[in-house]
């Protein structure tokens, strides 16, 4: 699917603002440095559960996006990259339905 250039254009600009400002590697050292607890959490999960598992980060361009959309849905609240919750991610991975249980 492709990007509308505008909206391209956006991401583009809010990232490298971030970037320059020190925000982005400001929060993704934070995701970083809480890594190796989230890898042993889920790890756990997978052992006790059967499942693999996958960490890892949300790409800049993804959080970047996702504070636009955050600005759009309210643009009373200023929504920041400090407010992204999320920029660690992971996932169980099951062979079938019925392993989940």
């Amino acid at each position: 699917m492709e990007q509308d250039p505008q909206k391209a254009l956006e991401i583009l600009v809010l990232k490298n603002k971030l970037f320059q400002q020190g925000k982005l590697q400001t929060e993704y050292g934070k995701a970083l440095e809480n890594k190796p607890i989230l890898d042993q959490l889920v790890k756990s999960m997978a052992q006790s559960t059967g499942a693999q598992y996958v960490t890892g980060l949300k790409s800049p361009e993804t959080a970047v996006k996702k504070v636009l959309t955050k600005r759009k849905e309210d643009p009373k609240r200023n929504y920041k990259l400090e407010d992204t919750n999320d920029l660690s991610r992971a996932r169980l991975i099951y062979p079938d339905t019925k392993s989940m249980n």
